[in-house]
């Protein structure tokens, strides 16, 4: 769905005639004239006009359907196809889709197989759309689409009698909308052309599937911890539904969260017996070397979890038919604002363009910006270090009040920067100009990233490494190490101090960070939907007064749900056996477990017969609604949540030996994140545009960095602990060379030890080469040819060919034109801004007139100085 605002609608219209009617043009606009000049009328109104109905004429002259609705700000288009629409541009791009795996078993003929395939019609599949899902390392093997072998191919996963998904049919209709005319397609760039046609950037509006979504939440987000399949709760993600619904982008960070729990697992279980054992150390001074393993196996669980990651991946991008995905960049939706257009010098093809030397060193004066940014946060942290250790002096009655009051102090001052730091790093990314999307969020991830380590890491760093012997000498004005009790002692490792800053720190950023994600947008959406109907309300009031009502046939908003109740209850009871469920899917139940189960299955497969074709489906109220909230994607998708799981990360591998009860925490947390994120994504924002990728990015190599860091920090608080904190010193450290040579060496053994993991460790476990090396085969066995191939695509019917499409497209502008005419003149309250629109453009046009007039009185001027010389 594409939503056009009135204002920009007006303007553009303005425009256009402005330029129909400017007399002095510039060499470009010669030569478009030109060009123009040898077009009939109606490829003139093709080329040139970009209006609300032309957009829908094309759109539809391209064999998709087209529906028109609006609010008192907005003009929506929903655009959709129907299946064989859909079948035919599958097969003109080579969609690949999932074969079902009787056409890969080469003990079954596949001619046999042909024989009984049958295509599953809607309301006869026996799945059950609420059983768990199934979350195997199964051999998905994908072909190019062909309509002759639809029934090779597997249905969607949420939606078991569609064949194609909704993601998958959305994907589709843009891949028609992007075509050339002249292969059947719109020619409408759905990312680049936004400023043209004047819709919203950004990714279009994906509306939901309420059916693939209800079935999505509840096996999904909507698990219970100790009810019916608590697993789904606990630790089972259905990633190839989410996969089939929202794309790999999204679903390789729920995927990467999975792994990330399962194996913060055996860190909080190892973390906490090293804890206990430590507190034990007054009965047996050796206890307290439990610290000191505890250290090391968080380097160790950070080697082999990034091992482990790095397979697992690609494990699933294979799954997904995205390793060694060939990527195609997509243009991020503020460049063509900031952009100039230009034919490109080879393909003479319109492009947005900016000067890449120009954006290089933009970036370059940006990192400066960081860099600054950078050591201010540092001096924060610094800072409130000193302001703990005044506090504590002044506040005798309770030692850790002090420090404390300070750590929150810090905590308050990490969240007012990191709000004010989002604003700047937004802003100077854009000043950057990035063309691809994937080029903004890697360097708008890097600013964030980056500046996020120094402001949350920035004071225990410091506490750990340096408060302890600049405070033995009083550096500065720094004092030394103190205990619970405020006494200072002789120790030059502040254990007690690190371990307080960082459980409040740690334990603020998770309480600060679930109130943002969940609590605060679900108040703005409550908010702006509240504001929203009553702007409708008021609306429809002042309609009603002028005597105006809606169309007849025109959607209510609540037209598809009463069509779907009504032709539910029309139909009578079902028959249980057409819905009846696998066996082994209720066994376990009981008989009113299963009655419900029944029940359930009747609603979801009476909604699917009801919808019918895809074009069917009309635009409603809860689709424009869709509008009202935040887009995915604009609000950095994934890559929020990225960052705060990497800085949580950090303080699990990096400090965690300062308290090891750190992996309990963010166990905790993460339970409960994984499900508030999903929450998240599917009530309060709208439904992300399907994206595929093959890796998580630039996130791997922040989590590589972390992995490095680890090393380096644990081997340095090791060491640090067992000099100045253990009575067992294992060397003499006297010696600050000592100590540094020491240091080093331990850290080269384990650098070692990672580079030969890296080395020696596939990153490719033996299922995926075994699967590689088979699957060419599986692909042309599966497709294997045992009937002769009919027609071309171009004999859809609805597209036609390309002069049947042209007059479709003059056709269908001026009815798309009256029905927007109509939609307009139900806001008397667009006038005003109607007015205000024709008045610039007015203004613009006289302007322009005087130039013109003035030039044409200067060449006058001149013309008659010449002739005078001449005479002369």
């Amino acid at each position: 769905m594409f939503q056009f605002p009135w204002e920009t609608v007006e303007d553009l219209a303005e425009a256009r005639k402005f330029r129909e009617n400017k007399k002095l043009k510039n060499d470009v606009e010669e030569k478009e004239d030109d060009e123009n000049e040898k077009l009939t009328r109606r490829s003139r109104l093709i080329k040139t006009d970009y209006s609300p109905q032309v957009f829908a004429a094309r759109c539809e002259a391209a064999g998709l359907h087209t529906s028109v609705s609006s609010d008192p700000e907005h003009l929506y288009i929903r655009v959709g196809a129907t299946w064989e629409r859909y079948e035919r541009e599958a097969e003109r791009i080579g969609f690949r889709k999932r074969v079902k795996e009787e056409y890969l078993n080469p003990m079954i003929n596949l001619r046999d197989a042909e024989n009984s395939a049958v295509y599953n019609e809607p309301g006869i599949s026996d799945e059950d759309p609420l059983r768990p899902p199934e979350r195997d390392r199964v051999l998905m093997v994908y072909c190019p689409f062909e309509p002759q072998k639809r029934h090779r191919f597997c249905s969607s996963l949420l939606a078991p009698n569609s064949l194609f998904s909704s993601a998958e049919r959305q994907r589709l209709t843009q891949s028609i909308m992007e075509a050339d005319m002249n292969q059947g397609g719109a020619g409408i760039n759905v990312d680049a052309d936004s400023e043209v046609w004047g819709y919203i950037s950004g990714a279009p509006i994906c509306l939901h599937d309420w059916e693939e979504l209800n079935r999505l939440e509840r096996i999904w987000h909507g698990g219970k911890p100790f009810g019916d399949h608590p697993s789904v709760f606990w630790n089972l993600q259905p990633f190839h539904e989410i996969r089939e619904y929202y794309g790999e982008s999204v679903t390789l960070y729920y995927a990467w969260m999975d792994l990330y729990v399962t194996w913060l697992g055996p860190l909080s279980l190892v973390g906490a017996i090293c804890w206990i054992v430590y507190m034990c150390k007054d009965f047996y001074d050796h206890l307290e070397n439990a610290v000191v393993f505890y250290g090391a196996f968080v380097i160790f669980w950070g080697i082999f979890f990034m091992e482990h990651w790095n397979r697992r991946e690609a494990d699933l991008t294979f799954m997904w038919d995205c390793l060694d995905l060939k990527k195609g960049y997509r243009e991020h939706y503020g460049f063509p604002q900031r952009a100039v257009r230009r034919r490109h010098p080879v393909t003479a093809e319109w492009e947005n363009y900016f000067n890449p030397d120009v954006r290089e060193s933009r970036v370059n004066k940006s990192l400066l910006v960081m860099i600054l940014f950078m050591i201010l946060g540092f001096s924060f942290n610094v800072g409130a270090v000193f302001l703990g250790g005044y506090l504590q002096e002044k506040i005798t009655f309770q030692p850790a009040v002090g420090p404390a009051i300070a750590a929150i102090g810090l905590v308050v001052a990490q969240q007012v920067t990191k709000i004010i730091w989002e604003q700047i790093a937004t802003a100077l990314t854009d000043w950057e100009t990035h063309r691809y999307t994937v080029d903004y969020d890697s360097q708008l991830g890097f600013k964030m990233f980056g500046f996020e380590l120094v402001m949350k890491f920035g004071s225990i760093f410091f506490i750990g490494f340096f408060k302890g012997p600049l405070g033995a000498n009083n550096t500065w004005g720094i004092q030394g190490c103190k205990d619970s009790d405020g006494n200072e002692t002789n120790n030059k490792f502040c254990d007690y101090e690190m371990m307080m800053q960082l459980l409040i720190v740690f334990i603020a950023e998770m309480t600060v960070g679930q109130f943002a994600e969940v609590v605060v947008p679900m108040i703005l959406l409550w908010w702006t939907n509240y504001q929203n109907n009553k702007a409708e309300e008021e609306a429809a009031a002042r309609a009603a007064e002028r005597g105006v009502g809606s169309e007849p046939g025109q959607p209510t908003g609540a037209g598809v749900g009463i069509t779907v109740e009504m032709k539910a209850d029309d139909e009578g009871p079902k028959s249980a056996a057409k819905y009846q469920c696998k066996e082994s899917h209720i066994a376990f139940l009981d008989d009113f477990q299963r009655e419900e189960r029944v029940e359930r299955l009747m609603e979801f497969y009476a909604d699917r017969e009801a919808k019918g074709q895809p074009e069917d489906e009309e635009l409603t109220e809860e689709h424009e609604n869709e509008a009202e909230k935040e887009s995915f994607w604009k609000q950095g998708g994934p890559n929020l949540d990225y960052q705060e799981m990497m800085i949580q990360f950090g303080f699990v591998t990096l400090f965690s030996i300062a308290c090891p009860l750190v992996p309990v925490l963010a166990l905790v947390n993460n339970i409960v994140e994984i499900r508030t994120d999903s929450f998240k994504m599917n009530e309060t924002m709208q439904r992300p545009q399907f994206r595929r990728a093959e890796n998580i990015g630039e996130w791997k190599g922040a989590l590589n960095f972390m992995v490095w860091t680890s090393i380096i920090f644990n081997i340095g608080l090791i060491l640090y602990f067992n000099h100045y904190k253990s009575d067992h010193q294992w060397f003499d450290g006297t010696d600050n060379l000592t100590l540094v040579s020491v240091i080093i060496l331990a850290e080269h053994v384990i650098i070692l030890f990672k580079l030969l993991c890296e080395q020696y460790v596939p990153d490719r476990t033996q299922w995926l080469r075994d699967a590689l090396d088979g699957i060419e085969a599986l692909e042309g066995r599966a497709m294997k040819d045992l009937t002769a191939k009919s027609g071309a695509w171009s004999t859809v019917p609805g597209v036609g060919n390309m002069h049947e499409r042209k007059q479709h497209v003059q056709q269908t502008c001026q009815i798309k034109e009256n029905v927007i005419k109509s939609h307009k003149n139900e806001y008397p309250e667009l006038q005003k801004m109607e007015k205000k629109v024709k008045k610039h453009w007015k203004e613009v046009a006289e302007d322009e007139e005087k130039k013109w007039m003035k030039q044409v009185n200067k060449e006058a001027k001149k013309a008659n100085e010449f002739d005078e010389q001449e005479s002369d």
